[in-house]
This record gives structure tokens, C-alpha cells and sequence, in this order.
């Protein structure tokens, strides 16, 4: 197992599902369900706002969180074995 190829599989993964959740957050019909949506993902991800500039600032957080859960999970994996 690389942990660079699993690294960068995992931010790609984590930053296609921010863009699939921010799709589902627009399209959701109750206004309850936006809002708990939108307040969630501004605790997650710090500097967030329902805005074409924290839609790309989520996907580049979503990135990097993935980046770096991937590459820990990879090098741990990699020293247990």
C-alpha cells in the first residue's frame, strides 16, 4: 500500500463528496434541513459560508482533510503490518 496514492485517493474522494453535499444541501426542499445542513458544514469546515467562495475553500478543506486521514491511515497501516 503507497501511502501517496492512498493520500491522494482520499482527498479526491472527500473532495467529490463535499461537491455532492453541497448539491444536496441547495436541492433540499425544507428549510429546516438547509439550515441544519449549512450550520453543519460551517462547525466542519472552518472559515465556510454558503458562497461560491466557501463552496471552493470546502473543496479544497475536504482535500486536504482527506489528504492527510489517507496518508496517516496508509503509514499506520503500512508500520502494524
Amino acid at each position: 500500500m503507497k501511502v501517496k496514492k492512498v493520500a491522494l485517493s482520499l482527498g479526491l474522494t472527500w473532495a467529490i463528496l463535499f461537491v455532492f453535499c453541497m448539491f444536496w444541501g441547495f436541492w433540499t426542499p425544507s428549510a429546516d434541513l438547509k439550515s441544519f445542513h449549512e450550520k453543519l458544514l460551517i462547525v466542519s469546515y472552518p472559515g465556510f459560508s454558503m458562497t461560491i467562495q466557501g463552496f471552493i475553500l470546502g473543496i479544497v478543506e475536504s482535500f486536504i482533510y482527506g489528504l492527510v486521514i489517507g496518508g496517516l491511515f496508509a503509514y499506520i497501516y503500512k508500520k502494524v503490518k
